[in-house]
């Protein structure tokens, strides 16, 4: 089974209770963690974000783009991990390695079908990268039509229709044990259906095409950048 894993944490604690040298250690550790998992054969696919201020939220009806995430959270999302694992107990072994789930808490969340038919896409970034996190995504219509509604201007990499929160597992460790809890580590309304990462030149073209996305009212389309963990 796939499972997508939903990285958050407290923007103000980490970016702020950490030093820089702190900071170094743990985006090493995260670097490390994902060698670890690809050579496990468990990655499939995942990606840091940017800070939620850098984040912009397409509305449904047409009621335009307001700066921030879709909706106000104690932790934020600051990342994902795609595994294929036998079962829920196996992810939970897997993800409870995620060197920031001492810091915060992973979400887990089955994926529902199989992930949208992608032409392969080369695994180094050439353009920015960045996510659209659909609220309230319209269940009638399936992730490939989504996905191949995306203009030329945009690279799909990867879409994921993920089960309803009521099927989530939320995991946090502390001083070395592993805590588990049913449900989503946040809980807007709607709640996040969906997820589809792009390559594109701009913000811009990201946005324009999330607000084509089928959503419902009330619902909208989070647009993240990606970070580039190397880099830092």
């Amino acid at each position: 089974m796939k499972y997508l894993c939903l990285v958050h944490y407290a923007e103000s604690e980490v970016y702020d209770g950490l030093s820089q040298q702190e900071w170094k250690a743990l985006v090493g550790q995260c670097l490390a963690y994902g060698e670890h998992v690809r050579s496990s054969g468990h990655f499939l696919g995942g990606n840091a974000l940017l800070p939620v201020d850098t984040a912009k939220t397409v509305r449904a009806r047409g009621t335009g783009v307001t700066d921030g995430p879709f909706a106000e959270t104690k932790e934020q999302l600051a990342g994902y991990y795609l595994f294929e694992s036998r079962d829920l107990n196996e992810v939970i072994r897997v993800s409870s390695g995620i060197p920031p789930a001492r810091l915060g808490s992973i979400e887990i969340r089955p994926v529902e079908g199989a992930p949208a038919d992608l032409p392969p896409t080369s695994p180094v970034a050439t353009r920015p990268r960045f996510l659209c996190l659909l609220h309230g995504a319209d269940r009638t219509v399936s992730i490939d039509a989504m996905v191949s509604s995306a203009p030329t201007s945009l690279v799909p990499l990867a879409g994921l229709r993920i089960a309803t929160p009521y099927s989530a597992t939320t995991l946090r460790v502390r001083d070395g044990r592993v805590g588990l809890q049913d449900g989503p580590a946040s809980a807007p309304v709607p709640p996040l259906d969906a997820v589809i990462a792009v390559e594109a030149d701009t913000m811009d073209p990201v946005l324009a095409w999330a607000g084509t996305l089928p959503v419902a009212p009330g619902g909208g389309v989070e647009v993240r950048p990606m970070r580039d963990l190397l880099a830092e």
